[in-house]
């Protein structure tokens, strides 16, 4: 398998999977979650709030990993990730732990070959760019998944690959 970091918009990546980070309250208001929802419709943040069991404001929990994307969408699998707390504070293995459980699902479907992710934890929130490609990278050298080909790492900010 091959780690290819691309200083790319995450939308225009052409793969089977996407992964990337969003809130505990599954708004898709900011970062990738924004820009899918404006290209992809509202039907997205409906799909991903129904996926959810929780309640109130805080839908879902640090660590929590939901799968949901709308029939207009080019990927087999979306995956929606929380690894940051309310005060955008990163944890590395939360954010490890979100990654392995997003991918070890890649790899239970066959048809899915390629992953584009997004630098979880990043942006937003606390972590460094390098920290996630080291915990990317520990994770594909440590687990090997046979049948993920590629994990195209996506960065548009102003991080250096």
């Amino acid at each position: 398998m091959k780690l290819i970091e691309l200083k790319e918009d995450i939308l225009n990546v052409k793969s089977d999977a996407l992964i990337y980070s969003t809130n505990t309250r599954l708004s898709l208001s900011g970062g990738v979650g924004a820009a899918l929802m404006k290209k992809f419709g509202h039907e997205l943040q409906t799909e991903l709030i129904n996926e959810s069991d929780g309640f109130g404001f805080e839908l879902a929990s640090l660590g929590d990993v939901f799968e949901a994307r709308t029939n207009n969408m080019p990927w087999v699998k979306v995956f929606h990730t929380i690894c940051l707390d309310g005060n955008y504070i990163a944890d590395e293995q939360i954010v490890r732990s979100v990654l392995v459980k997003a991918l070890n699902k890649c790899e239970e479907t066959k048809e899915v070959l390629t992953v584009s992710i997004s630098a979880l934890g990043t942006g937003y929130g606390s972590l460094s760019y390098p920290s996630f490609k080291k915990i990317l990278t520990e994770i594909i050298r440590e687990i090997r998944y046979q049948t993920i080909d590629e994990i195209y790492l996506c960065n548009l900010g102003e991080q250096k690959l």
